[in-house]
């Protein structure tokens, strides 16, 4: 499970700071899902989150993966 530091830490540790793709794919995917559900009781608010996780995949996600509609 990766952890988020809430504080910066002076530490000269190294954290592994990149996600898989894998885990990128299943993010977008719950992502997709929420929208759906979404979608059914509030219209703009599943706007909204279309267009958070297109600039989501536009950041994180290389050009070959596909894209949701």
């Amino acid at each position: 499970m990766k952890s988020i530091a809430l504080v910066k830490s002076e530490a000269t540790e190294t954290h592994e700071s990149s996600i898989s793709d894998q885990d990128i794919r299943v993010m977008i995917s719950m992502i997709d899902y929420l929208i759906t559900e979404i979608s059914r009781i509030d219209p703009v608010s599943a706007n909204h989150l279309q267009s958070a996780r297109g600039t989501l995949a536009d950041s994180v996600m290389p050009a070959a993966y596909p894209r949701a509609h």
